[in-house]
C-alpha cells in the first residue's frame, strides 16, 4: 500500500480490525477456535522452514548477494560469539522467551481431547523437539548473516 493509500485509514483501524477478529475467534465455538490455531500455527510453521532454506541459500549459494557465499566468515570474524558482551545475549534470550508464549494452548487441549493422556505426551514430546530446533537453525541462519559491527 503507498503512502497515500494508508492516509485513508486512520490509524487504529486496522489495529481494531485486528482486536475484532481475535474476539471473534475466541467467542466461537471451540471445535473452531482449535480449527484456526491450527492453521495459523501451520502458517508459522511454514514461515519459519521458509526462512530457514532461503537462509541457507544465501549462506551457500549467495542467494541475494550477488551469488557471493557469505560462508562462515561471521562466526570467526568481527568479535565472533559474544563480541558484544552478555548484554546481546540476554536481549536475544528475552525475544526467545516471549516467542514462546502460547504454549499454554497445550491446556487447552487436554480440555478437548478424548484420551488427554495420551494426546498430550505426544504432543508436548514433540513440540519439546521441534521448536528448539527451529529456533536452532533460524539462529544459525542469523549468525551468518549478520556481523558484528
Amino acid at each position: 500500500m503507498s503512502s497515500s493509500g494508508s492516509r485513508r485509514w486512520r490509524s487504529g483501524i486496522p489495529a481494531l480490525i485486528a482486536v475484532a477478529l481475535v474476539a471473534l475467534a475466541n467467542l466461537a465455538a471451540v471445535r473452531l477456535y482449535g480449527e484456526i490455531e491450527f492453521w495459523f500455527a501451520m502458517i508459522k510453521v511454514t514461515t519459519i522452514i521458509v526462512m530457514i532454506v532461503i537462509g541457507l541459500g544465501v549462506i551457500f549459494f549467495g542467494f541475494g548477494n550477488g551469488g557471493q557465499s557469505i560462508g562462515f566468515s561471521n562466526l570467526t570474524e568481527h568479535g565472533g560469539f559474544f563480541a558484544g558482551g552478555w548484554k546481546g545475549f540476554l536481549t536475544a534470550l528475552c525475544i526467545v522467551v516471549a516467542s514462546y508464549q502460547g504454549v499454554e494452548l497445550i491446556g487447552i487441549t487436554a480440555g478437548e481431547a478424548k484420551n488427554p493422556q495420551v494426546t498430550l505426551r505426544s504432543a508436548v514430546g514433540k513440540g519439546a523437539v521441534a521448536d528448539p530446533d527451529f529456533l536452532r537453525r533460524r539462529d544459525f541462519r542469523y549468525r551468518h548473516h549478520l556481523p558484528v559491527e
